[in-house]
């Protein structure tokens, strides 16, 4: 459960903030209910990454946990208010950049190439969200992170290029309004069947047109059904290289179907392609472990 407060605080002296803070009450939080907790700050004073580390500071030591997610709007940040902030959190494991814009706020920030300065000074090493939508020249090389964050979520992925899909070490890539084809899906089976393995372990991509599952594979394939989804069965006939299935998949967002093809190599490598909802591939790289059960996932883009 997660709770959210607003918490006003326009123009409060120092001493004036901690008596606020000394105020909230500690029995009001029960961490083993709430064990997740956020506040949202409006502070209209001259130093706000001070008054904001004071009142951080204060809930972990309240709740003896440290930040662990920053979201960072640039759009309504001056870069050098934006610098403090991250020269401050910079450390969290999971961090959010986003430009959606409110209009109750007054955009103060039209410099996209602070987005690069961010990305290069954030330190996450668990999730990385990417929720902005720059212009169609915009360029990172994700060799600069200082981590590589175990999943990196890319909502506007247009400027994504073939060779950085092909080259991104998380382990976990979800991809949002790519630019790329049918034909992208079909030339990243074959490269995978012709030998080659990616960094990451999972990837979803929303292609930019209809796919077609069945035009990826070319070869021999037998239809099999989801309980027959496991690496024993998968790999004890050499001959067979393609296993097709079909299934529905509910979850508390809806009902959705996905259709599908294992494939193997000689290696005894297995990998997993799939489509739902039309534009979302997924493709994912398998445990080849005997009696494995082969995995596949769902994503919430497929309810959108």
């Amino acid at each position: 459960m997660t709770t959210n407060h607003a918490f006003k605080i326009f123009n409060l002296p120092n001493i004036a903030l901690e008596t606020v803070l000394c105020s909230m009450n500690p029995v009001e939080f029960d961490p083993t209910f709430v064990p997740e907790y956020s506040i949202l700050i409006y502070y209209a004073g001259d130093d706000v990454v001070h008054s904001f580390n004071t009142i951080t500071t204060y809930l972990s030591d309240l709740f003896d946990v440290q930040p662990s997610f920053l979201s960072l709007n640039y759009k309504y940040l001056q870069d050098d208010l934006i610098s403090r902030i991250m020269d401050n959190y910079c450390n969290v494991h999971n961090f959010e950049l986003k430009d959606d814009v409110n209009k109750d706020y007054k955009i103060v920030n039209y410099n996209d190439q602070i987005i690069v300065s961010i990305l290069k000074q954030q330190d996450s090493t668990l999730q990385l969200k990417l929720l902005f939508n720059p212009p169609p020249e915009f360029t990172f090389d994700f060799n600069s992170l200082r981590n590589t964050p175990v999943v990196i979520e890319i909502e506007h992925s247009h400027w994504i290029t073939w060779s950085q899909l092909l080259e991104i070490k998380s382990e976990n890539v979800y991809l949002c309004r790519s630019n790329f084809s049918n034909l992208d899906l079909k030339n990243l089976v074959q490269i995978w069947k012709n030998g080659w393995t990616p960094k990451w372990k999972w990837l979803m991509v929303q292609f930019k047109e209809d796919l077609d599952v069945d035009a990826l594979i070319s070869e021999r394939f037998i239809n099999i059904d989801l309980k027959d989804c496991q690496t024993s069965f998968i790999l004890k006939d050499i001959s067979t290289h393609a296993y097709k299935f079909r299934a529905e998949f509910h979850t508390f967002q809806g009902v959705t179907t996905k259709t599908g093809y294992h494939l193997t190599r000689p290696d005894h490598s297995i990998a997993t392609v799939t489509v739902e909802n039309n534009r979302i591939g997924w493709f994912y790289m398998q445990s080849n472990e005997p009696n494995e059960k082969l995995i596949t996932r769902v994503t919430k883009h497929a309810f959108y």
